[in-house]
This record gives C-alpha cells, structure tokens and sequence, in this order.
C-alpha cells in the first residue's frame, strides 16, 4: 500500500462512511410528514436543480443517528490517517448543512463539503472544487459509487469500500494504486 500522507484525504459520506444516503432519507422524511411537499420538490427540481431540492429537504431535518450504520473500518482508517497529521476532509453529495451535523458527531475531520444550493458535490464536481476551490492537485479519495469513478480518475490513490461487483470491475480496469477498505457497518 503506496499512501502520501502530505497529500490531503477526501472522503464521501453516503455509502462509504455510513451505509445509508442522508439524502434520501430526507426526502423520505419530508414526503411523509406532509405528502403534498412533494410538489414543491419537484417544481424545485425543475426550475432550480438538485441542489435546490436538496436544500429545500434538509433545512429542518435532524439526522436520527440510531438509524445510521457507520463502517466502522472506514473510520478506522481515516483516524490512523489523522494519526500522521494527514488532513481529512469530508466531501459528500448530500446538503452541507446534514453532512455538517454527521460530521460534528464524528469529530475527526478537518473540515466538510456538501452540496451547497447553487452547486451539486458530486462526481467531476468534487474534483473541481478540490482542485478550483480548495486548490489542492493532488489527493486520496475514498469512496463507493459510480459516481466516485470520476474523482478517482483524478485522485493518486483509489481507496474504496462498500462497492458492487459491477463498480469493482470499472475500478479494476483503472491503473492506479488501489486500497480496499472492507466495510464493517455498525
């Protein structure tokens, strides 16, 4: 295992770190606290896009932490990360204001990036706003989605857990380093 602990780590949140989506669930909440919400969600999506409609779900939810499953592997190889000074950040798709709240209860990342209302973090998003926003060329990403096979394109490690079959051989088919974390969900 080849890992550069100067250069910063970034890790997505649904499915990689916690077996559930935090999104999904919120738009599950919202629909079944008041069913007609629906159609605000969808003119939402329409005239606004998905970061709108993931804001308008997450303003007033609270994340029910006995639901969520945590891989526990995940976060041990994040905190032996941690443990050679090597900064952390959690990157996810879900609104900014939930992954903020998961976030704060894990306490071990050195800051935290979601999809903002005018800006969807996820796939090629994510690397432009490492590299744009953050302005870091170089990193590690860990992740467990189709959607992550574009930030892995450009990360110089591929640091994976909790994938399909049909992911893992996309993933195989790349020519980088690659890290496997098992995915212990507690």
């Amino acid at each position: 295992m080849i890992v550069n602990s100067s250069i910063p780590l970034f890790v997505d949140l649904d499915g990689t770190i916690i077996k559930e989506d935090v999104g999904q669930m919120a738009i599950k909440k919202k629909i079944f606290s008041n069913f007609f919400c629906i159609f605000n969600i969808v003119f939402k999506f329409i005239f606004f896009g998905k970061p709108s409609v993931k804001l308008y779900v997450s303003k007033n939810y609270k994340v029910n932490f006995e639901k969520i499953h945590f891989n526990s592997a995940c976060l041990n190889f994040i905190n032996e990360a941690k443990k050679t000074n090597r900064n952390v950040f959690l990157i996810s798709g879900s609104q900014e204001l939930v992954v903020k709240e998961i976030a704060n209860k894990l306490n071990i990342f050195d800051d935290v990036y979601g999809t903002r209302e005018d800006y969807n973090m996820v796939s090629y998003n994510k690397v432009k706003f490492i590299n744009n926003t953050l302005g870091f060329s170089k990193f590690d990403y860990i992740g467990n989605s189709h959607q992550d096979l574009k930030v892995w394109e450009y990360s110089e490690n591929i640091i994976y857990t909790n994938v399909s079959k049909a992911l893992l051989l996309k993933i195989n088919l790349i020519n980088k380093n690659k890290i496997f974390i098992k995915s212990v969900f507690n």
